[in-house]
């Protein structure tokens, strides 16, 4: 019954692993019980000769089937087993260079974020308004601080006075500050429906006492207009002139209003280019163009009224 079962594995060629073992195994028995059956016809009768032709053909056959069975096997083993190392290399690596980017990318992001809330909390704990212009629609009846045009009437000697509340809902001026040393200057508007837009930042080492300018100015971001017109030119009080025009005093000329200019600005804290000036003491302007390009909204003139104007230092 071996034999036959020999036989009928012998065709048969979608095997397994392991059902390739068990064809194996089977050849190396049925080996084993032909040769013992070649003995025991060559001792009772010569005449079983033929027989054991057969037998030794069939011996041959099998020895053969077994070799390219085993060696098969053996070959399949080894390319699976290549295939296997590879792929488990391949995973090894591309883990170890996946958690290895992983550990990095963390690792920056937690740098990053480390270094960007230390700087945050420095700043806001080391940033101030220097000065914040609001409008005023209360028009020429507005008193005391709330008349934004007459707050920004500064004369030479009080330049350095501090005056209003430091909120952005009122007029406001630390000079002082621009005496601390080296900083960085932010200017923001905030235009007829709420929306706040930075003009420019820049720094500086601090200012010149006497001529009010700006020591050492750097731009940094922002419209290059507001920065040389407020930030890095001159500056002017009705009783100073102290701007880059050469043929006007840009305080006195635009209603007496003290700030920084060249020849003359793109914003103004209190006044107006457009006629009268003062604009019913409104207050800030911008220039309706600087306005535009920021997506900001404007009154339709060429100076457009703002609600804010303010300049924050962050030492």
């Amino acid at each position: 019954m071996r034999f036959i079962l020999v036989l009928l594995l012998a065709f048969i060629s979608t095997f397994s692993l392991a059902e390739d073992k068990y064809v194996i195994d089977y050849y190396r028995e049925a080996i084993t019980d032909l040769k013992f059956a070649r003995k025991t016809i060559e001792k009772e009768s010569e005449a079983a000769a033929k027989e054991v032709a057969k037998i030794d053909a069939l011996i041959a056959k099998y020895e053969a089937a077994l070799k390219t069975t085993t060696e098969t096997l053996v070959n399949d083993y080894q390319t699976r087993l290549q295939e296997l190392e590879g792929a488990y290399a391949k995973k090894l690596a591309s883990i170890s260079e996946l958690a290895d980017l992983s550990l990095k990318s963390a690792q920056r992001a937690e740098k990053q974020v480390k270094a960007i809330s230390t700087e945050l909390k420095a700043n806001f704990s080391k940033t101030q308004i220097v000065y914040n212009s609001v409008a005023n629609e209360q028009g020429a009846d507005a008193k005391g601080d709330a008349d934004t045009l007459a707050f920004w009437q500064i004369p030479y000697q009080d330049r350095f006075k501090v005056k209003g509340i430091p909120e952005l809902g009122f007029n406001y001026y630390n000079p002082t500050l621009y005496q601390t040393g080296p900083a960085i200057y932010v200017d923001v508007v905030e235009d007829l429906d709420g929306k706040v837009a930075m003009l420019m930042t820049a720094s500086a080492d601090g200012i010149d006492p006497k001529t009010m300018k700006m020591i050492n100015p750097k731009f940094l971001g922002g419209q290059d207009g507001a920065y040389n017109a407020q930030f890095a030119s001159g500056w002017s009080s009705d009783d100073y002139d102290g701007d880059t025009s050469s043929t006007d005093n840009c305080a006195t000329h635009f209603g007496k209003i003290t700030q920084h200019y060249s020849s003359c600005w793109n914003y103004n804290l209190g006044a107006d280019a457009d006629s009268p000036v003062d604009d019913k003491h409104w207050g800030p302007h911008l220039h309706s163009p600087d306005a535009q390009s920021l997506n900001l909204k404007t009154d339709g003139s060429g100076y457009t009224r703002v609600r804010r104007i303010t300049r924050y230092i962050i030492f």
